[in-house]
């Protein structure tokens, strides 16, 4: 389809690094399983660093500049990788409810200066909408799209064209994440945390 050396767990500095480190430790064990109508599917550690590193290529592919990706879906593997793929291309991830009303989405998108959204089937419906409210967006990826992910996992690799897309210098103390938050005055608060905030807070 045409598209558009480590230490122990402490020393790992982002998410690419600890996803590679997992790999190389458990390789084939699973990772994570998961459901797809009646079918439970299972994936292993190598799959998840290999997976999530190909999306980080599709990413930088979209979008050759550093960015602020939301991310709006239910949790399953596709988010996941999306999410990491987030952090491993050293842009800025902007999670969000697949609950939030329109109003709200659009007004936290616009307050975190999205230009990139990952979606799902449970906001496609609503996905006009929100873009004719956040007229900034410049990219909107599916992550229901099955065949769309099989591709990306196939084709953005170490031994692909796309190869030298797949690794991003990633710098530990800056933002990663923007985590939104309504206080008890309604008013919506972004927090930042770094890839090093991220990865201390997992052990």
């Amino acid at each position: 389809m045409e598209y558009g050396n480590h230490g122990g767990h402490g020393e790992n500095r982002d998410a690419g690094e600890l996803l590679k480190l997992s790999g190389e430790k458990y390789g084939d064990k699973p990772c994570i399983k998961y459901r797809d109508g009646d079918t439970v599917y299972t994936r292993s550690y190598r799959e998840m660093y290999e997976n999530s590193l190909s999306v980080s290529g599709y990413i930088k592919y979209l979008c050759s500049k550093r960015t602020h990706i939301a991310i709006i879906g239910k949790t399953d593997y596709e988010y996941i990788s999306c999410l990491n793929g987030i952090f491993m291309s050293g842009n800025v991830a902007v999670p969000l409810g697949n609950d939030m009303s329109t109003e709200k989405l659009c007004t936290v998108l616009s307050l975190a200066d999205v230009e990139f959204l990952f979606y799902d089937n449970t906001i496609a419906p609503r996905l006009d909408e929100i873009l004719s409210g956040c007229p900034e967006m410049k990219q909107t990826v599916n992550m229901s799209e099955k065949k769309l992910f099989s591709d990306i996992y196939g084709d953005f690799t170490e031994n692909s064209k796309y190869s030298e897309l797949l690794h991003t210098e990633v710098d530990p103390d800056e933002c990663a994440a923007l985590i939104f938050t309504s206080g008890t005055t309604g008013l919506f608060k972004g927090v930042m945390l770094s890839s090093r905030g991220i990865i201390s807070n997992v052990y």
